[in-house]
């Protein structure tokens, strides 16, 4: 039987790209029996495909359920990990062309462009203690909630020590004061959560109660968000997905079939090795990108020629919503995508 997913996604950047890690899932099992990592593949494979369309009703689509029937058919590799004398993890890999394909069969859109990372403010109440959630402090709590996030495919980050905002006003989710607090971030999006934890006795057994209220900021609105009364991972999963459906009707885009679309970029700015494998890793990493191949390399610049499977402008747009690649004045270049690499951003 299969217990549960952890992944772990966290970035310090404003946006993420849509990387490999993206393809993995990691599923706690009982045992290494044929029946259990079949169970397993099938419900990772489940979590890929969610994580990737955006969109919790994909694994219910007519053509996803009949590829779930065969999920092994899309996997690269798998391996276990023994996590603690109890815990066994199937750890997988599903082939990115093969669950793009199936995407596109599907007709569902894919969250390809940059995902913003989401700085989480959270305050929790329980009993007479009050606090703002950190890692270092609260660690139990806050893995619950970067697994969840990470389930879903959103980085993360915490604040720091330097918490500009009182529990009260994250309390009474005061919008202007998180707006203020959250100012001397990069980040494009904040979750912010009040959490009551209370403790009921039910059939003799002391169990946690969680309720409260969720809200997401980008820097132009603000929008409520679904947190369900129940357990912990009740509260935190319903929230989860609730940002994650919101972020995704923003950022995720329609995969064109068919012949791919053909492109060249330079990339001014690139002054070693390093900044040249970062820039080919990160156009590698978009999942627009079936291919990207170099071509010319000269002193402080090269010339990349890319195979998309989207337009040219879904490429644009994602290159801005990353900010590694950032737009440079365009010269006699002819023909050519004109970009300097943001040493910052990569």
């Amino acid at each position: 039987m299969v217990l549960g997913i952890a992944l772990c996604m966290i970035s310090p950047l404003g946006f993420s790209a849509v990387g490999a890690d993206m393809y993995q899932a990691n599923v706690a099992v009982e045992s290494q029996s044929m029946e259990d990592r079949e169970d397993g593949i099938k419900l990772g494979l489940g979590t890929v495909i969610v994580r990737l369309s955006g969109q919790r009703s994909a694994v219910s689509e007519p053509e996803i359920q009949r590829a779930l029937k065969a999920a092994d058919r899309y996997l690269r590799s798998f391996s276990y990990e023994r996590q603690s004398e109890d815990k066994l993890a199937l750890q997988l890999q599903f082939d990115p062309e093969l669950v793009q394909g199936l995407l596109r069969r599907a007709e569902l859109p894919m969250w390809v462009s940059g995902r913003p990372t989401v700085l989480l403010w959270v305050a929790v109440h329980q009993g007479r203690d009050k606090f703002i959630l950190r890692p270092d402090t609260q660690p139990t709590i806050s893995q619950l909630v970067e697994e969840q996030m990470a389930r879903r495919g959103v980085p993360v980050r915490w604040p720091d020590q330097r918490a500009d905002l009182s529990v009260e006003a994250l309390r009474l989710l005061e919008v202007d004061a998180i707006r203020e607090a959250t100012a001397r971030y990069s980040e494009p999006a904040v979750f912010a959560s009040s959490i009551y934890i209370r403790e009921n006795v039910e059939d003799g057994e002391t169990v946690e109660q969680w309720a409260g209220r969720c809200l997401y900021l980008s820097q132009t609105d603000a929008q409520r968000l679904n947190c369900q009364r129940g357990d912990s991972e009740t509260y935190v999963a319903s929230a989860v997905d609730s940002l994650a459906d919101v972020l995704s009707d923003r950022y995720s885009v329609q995969i064109q079939g068919g012949e791919a679309t053909q492109l060249r970029i330079q990339v001014a700015d690139i002054d070693d090795f390093d900044s040249y494998g970062r820039t080919l890793k990160h156009l590698q990493s978009n999942a627009l990108v079936r291919a990207a191949n170099v071509i010319e390399v000269a002193p402080g610049r090269a010339v990349f020629e890319l195979e998309l499977q989207g337009t040219e402008q879904q490429f644009i747009e994602s290159l801005a919503q990353q900010q590694v690649l950032q737009p440079a004045p365009v010269d006699d270049a002819y023909g050519l995508l004109q970009y300097v690499f943001n040493t910052r951003g990569g």
